[in-house]
């Protein structure tokens, strides 16, 4: 029996610029498929230069959109980019 989740992982990487840490909390939401309301995927406390994310356990359901909150910081971030990875499928 496979539980397929379509994303587990989010990667999230900003620039530092001036060695100063912007952003200092954060969410990601995600809209599985079928839905209509955004639900919680993962959350944390800062980014830094690079932060890898595992979906809350309490997640499942196949992702079709997903959005980042910055909730709150020092600053505006620069840039901050978000990359997603899937699961292999059962064979």
């Amino acid at each position: 029996m496979c539980n397929l989740l379509s994303v587990l992982i989010v990667a999230l990487s900003t620039h530092l610029s001036l060695l100063l840490q912007r952003v200092t909390a954060w969410t990601v939401e995600c809209m599985v498929k079928g839905g209509i309301t955004w639900q919680p995927f993962t959350s944390g406390s800062a980014i830094g230069h690079k932060r890898i994310a595992i979906a809350d356990s309490s997640f499942s359901g196949q992702v079709v959109k997903l959005r980042l909150n910055v909730t709150d910081g020092v600053e505006l971030p620069a840039s901050v980019s978000m990359a997603t990875f899937a699961k292999a499928p059962c064979m």
